[in-house]
């Protein structure tokens, strides 16, 4: 079970390999969250990811932010 649980959390805190990819990935969560065919477990599963993907792509935007204000200050 202990080896499961680690494979799940691998599976859930896996980066994507770019930010669209991301924002493609969380619309597909949300399509599969607003199913009636989704059971309980894959539910919360599909949350967990969902939830480390919303993170994961706020900091993405943030250091972009920073970048672009670097940008800009130089100029």
């Amino acid at each position: 079970m202990e080896k499961n649980n680690n494979q799940e959390k691998l599976k859930i805190e896996k980066e994507p390999a770019s930010f669209q990819k991301a924002l493609d990935e969380i619309a597909e969560i949300v399509a599969a969250l607003e199913s009636t065919q989704t059971d309980l477990e894959k539910s919360v599963n599909l949350f967990k990811r969902g939830t480390f993907l919303t993170k994961w792509s706020e900091n993405y935007l943030n250091k972009m932010e920073e970048e672009i204000i670097k940008i800009t200050e130089n100029e």
